[in-house]
């Protein structure tokens, strides 16, 4: 008996290029099927063939400068590259100063607290 195990689809896996589904075709022939020894040696040799076949997988290291810097470029492209932020704030809406809070954390609002206050506020004027 040969040793050589027939599977269609793993074969055209193979055909196609698409060697870490063939792999894993495979592995599910070896593991669905009652083979001999000499069977299972075939398909683990012909799985590692597949798998020796396969480009290693390239991680890229996240570089934030990169993304910075094209984020950047698509805000000029829109026109929302203003000095401070200013594209973000709605019109008439100047820079706040950071609030410092003191030990007694009771004289003074933190910005959260300013932002949500003028957020109301603003909604009250809009009418909503």
């Amino acid at each position: 008996m040969s040793a050589a195990v027939k599977d269609v689809l793993a074969r055209e896996l193979e055909a196609s290029g698409l060697w870490r589904r063939a792999a894993d075709r495979w592995l599910e022939v070896m593991l669905s099927y009652g083979l001999s020894d000499a069977q299972r040696e075939w398909v683990r040799r012909r799985r590692r063939r597949c798998l020796s076949a396969t480009q290693p997988v390239v991680k890229d290291r996240l570089n934030v400068r990169e993304i910075l810097n094209a984020a950047k470029a698509a805000q000029t492209r829109m026109g929302l590259s203003q000095q401070g932020g200013a594209a973000f704030r709605f019109k008439g809406q100047k820079r706040r100063e950071k609030v410092v809070i003191n030990d007694s954390c009771l004289a003074e609002e933190t910005d959260a607290e300013l932002l949500i206050s003028e957020y109301f506020q603003q909604r009250q004027e809009a009418g909503l």
